[in-house]
């Protein structure tokens, strides 16, 4: 977060611990109110929020699908 959009996020929480072949994933969540058009992005394309639904339809990079539908299955936000 702060690399890609300069945030400076503290205070967040280990989400989950993946192995996959060739690396092991590390994923942390912190609820946070952000809006994404005032974030000037550094790296990458863009920012956008998605619906657990969309985020199922789009292939991400790296086998991250399974890192989001994990967040989706524990609803950590709702706490």
């Amino acid at each position: 977060m702060k690399e890609e959009m300069n945030l400076n996020l503290e205070e967040f929480q280990l989400l989950s611990v993946m192995e996959f072949v060739d690396r092991v994933e590390y994923t942390f969540w912190k609820k946070a109110n952000l809006d994404i058009e005032k974030i000037n992005l550094h790296e990458g394309q863009q920012l956008k929020w998605f619906t657990e639904l969309e985020a199922k339809n789009t292939k991400l990079a790296y086998g991250f699908n399974e890192i989001v539908d994990d967040f989706f299955k524990r609803f950590p936000f709702i706490i």
